[in-house]
């Protein structure tokens, strides 16, 4: 089994579209402790999942927002906490995998359309 990333190694470089962002991730991918790809996109959905507004689908939004809200902040072992917790863990574990045959402890997400998300990835 793969141990999950710990927190403190997991690095979002987070920036407006066209500021220069690849360069630093360019720069910061020399050093043989970071593990970086380009753009993986992955906290997005999480993320968004936490956020009342900014989501655009095909089915309707209002009931899914109702529907989740009353899932994770009813569960049983602790609410939206153990929510957050339960995310942590997944996406971890998900950073985590790619580090296990590097020997690189750091993972550097490099994902502009971050800044959508910045205050939901604090929380998470």
């Amino acid at each position: 089994m793969v141990q999950p990333l710990k927190e403190s190694k997991l690095v979002f470089l987070i920036s407006q579209p066209r500021s220069g962002s690849t360069l630093l991730q360019k720069l910061l991918s020399q050093n043989s402790q970071i593990y970086t790809q380009s753009e993986p996109w992955l906290m997005l959905h999480p993320a968004y999942s936490l956020k009342a507004t900014g989501i655009y689908a095909e089915y309707n939004k209002e009931f899914e927002k109702k529907a989740f809200k009353g899932f994770i902040d009813n569960l049983p072992s602790g609410g939206r906490e153990v929510y957050i917790k339960r995310i942590q863990s997944l996406y971890l574990s998900l950073y985590g995998d790619y580090l296990k045959d590097t020997g690189k402890p750091f993972f550097l997400d490099k994902t502009p359309r971050y800044y959508f998300i910045w205050k939901e990835l604090r929380e998470i």
